[in-house]
């Protein structure tokens, strides 16, 4: 049986998913006193260049060292309201400052929208968080582990000394082993589907289409007006609490508060066969959210309190750190700290994650922005089936 379910997601902390642009200096118009940041629609932009003559005297901006938009365009006497009037869309300047000093705005990282400018939240970013949790109750407690530890540990080293030795690239090396096994783990647990092709002869399980995933599937949101959009500086919080890194990075994010709409459609006839339906999903969920906190998110000091936070809650988007893209916590339990403390000491020799089973937390590193003046985690987002 197919269920077709309306599902609302609730931002809660800002959220952030990225289409591979960025705006530059030059490309928006941030008035300072409003603390709002004006995306110039291209074609009427052009269009007032032509009518005002400004073309040339554009150009020579572009080229300039110049950076600021605004300035130029008062400096050709444009008004206030003619520079309102030239947007595609607007958005808050969100919280710039830190510890009462201003942050700069630099380039934008930009939200993935829609036609019109007005953001949404892609289906494949809500499945695969979701998939991601499923994975992580799936996998919880298991017995035999689909990946034991002993095995785990033998992977990273014979990993670390294959390119030490030369005989293979650091990428290709931390790709190929984990790939694979992450590739094993997801075809014991999901793919339990049983199908034949054209001539009678069953489909490998490693196939694709053998996924009881097929039995899930998630619509773009609606999207909403560009004014859901504010802008988030990317803050990494140390384990003490304090802001280890102010990178200058600033992101279009859709703010708290805002509620999208989405559809969540459940076939039972593929879900059944990996033992899931719509109470496991919620479960899962559930479930995942509270051992992020419990075993990440709370080890940093000032964010405790998220040890007891519980809810349908995905950390969604970018911006949102490893432990909201991984199983490691689900497969080692206490383990998780040295097995993820040892990944990414081979993942990024320059990080300084040797140093993490000391600090009782890996990664050592909580990713943040500031919203009300609140240091907040990034991207959390609240399920609901209404």
């Amino acid at each position: 049986m197919k269920e077709t379910i309306h599902m609302v997601l609730r931002v809660l902390t800002p959220v952030f998913v990225g289409c591979g642009q960025k705006l530059l200096k030059k490309e928006y118009i941030y008035i300072p006193n409003e603390n709002h940041v004006y995306v110039p629609d291209r074609d009427r932009f052009f269009s007032w260049l032509q009518e005002r003559n400004l073309v040339d005297a554009y150009t020579d901006f572009i080229l300039s060292s110049d950076n600021s938009l605004y300035q130029w365009l008062l400096s050709q006497k444009a008004s206030k309201e003619e520079i309102r009037g030239l947007a595609a869309y607007t958005a808050h300047g969100g919280d710039r400052t830190i510890n009462g000093k201003p942050i700069r705005l630099d380039d934008i990282h930009s939200m993935v929208k829609g036609p019109g400018g007005k953001p949404y939240l892609p289906g494949s970013s809500i499945k695969g968080a979701m998939r991601t949790a499923l994975l992580n109750k799936m996998v919880a407690g298991k017995k035999p582990c689909p990946f034991p530890e002993d095995a785990f540990h033998k992977g990273v080293q014979e990993m670390d000394a294959r390119v030490k030795s030369g005989k293979e690239p650091h990428g290709r090396a931390s790709k190929s082993l984990f790939r694979r096994e992450a590739g094993n783990i997801e075809e014991g647990q999901f793919h339990k589907l049983r199908l034949v092709n054209q001539k009678g002869k069953e489909i490998p399980s490693y196939n694709a289409v053998c996924s009881a995933m097929r039995g899930l599937s998630v619509s773009d949101s609606l999207p909403v007006e560009a004014s859901c959009l504010t802008l988030c500086q990317k803050l990494d919080v140390g384990p003490s609490g304090g802001i280890s890194s102010r990178v200058p990075m600033m992101r279009e994010c859709l703010k708290p508060g805002t509620e999208l709409h989405a559809a969540l459609t459940l076939d039972d006839c593929f879900l059944r066969e990996a033992g899931m339906d719509r109470q496991f999903l919620v479960e899962a969920i559930q479930e995942f959210y509270a051992l992020q906190n419990r075993q990440f998110v709370a080890k940093f000091h000032g964010f405790e309190h998220e040890a007891e936070e519980r809810g349908c809650v995905l950390y969604l988007g970018g911006g949102c750190g490893f432990p909201s893209k991984t199983i490691l916590q689900s497969l080692y339990g206490d383990a998780s700290l040295s097995c993820t403390a040892e990944l990414l000491t081979f993942l990024f020799p320059d990080g300084y994650h040797e140093t993490d089973v000391a600090a009782g937390v890996s990664p050592h590193m909580l990713k943040c922005t500031k919203w009300e003046d609140r240091l907040v985690p990034m991207g959390k987002c609240e399920v609901l089936f209404p």
